[in-house]
């Protein structure tokens, strides 16, 4: 009978822990992947738009240029080169 109530005891136990550890990983995962509680505000976002203001809508846009560029290969050989005659 003192086995099968400690054992009960030890479930109980563990059982708790079990409980109280997966609140504090749910606790985590909201503090990470949760809404935030920051608020911004509108004047802030409105400073990514200043050159959108002052700039002329129906100013023609510039031509691209493509460069191209080709180069030789360097001679990456130093030294002798010896030659195998057969």
């Amino acid at each position: 009978m003192k086995g099968i109530k400690s054992k009960d005891e030890e479930i109980k136990n563990l059982k708790n822990e079990i409980e109280f550890l997966k609140s504090i990983i749910s606790n985590k995962n909201k503090k990470i992947f949760g809404t935030s509680s920051e608020q911004v505000d509108a004047n802030q976002l409105s400073l990514f738009n200043e050159a959108e203001k002052h700039s002329d809508s129906k100013a023609e846009e510039p031509t691209l240029e493509e460069i191209t560029y080709r180069r030789a290969k360097r001679n990456n050989s130093t030294g002798k080169k010896i030659i195998l005659q057969i």
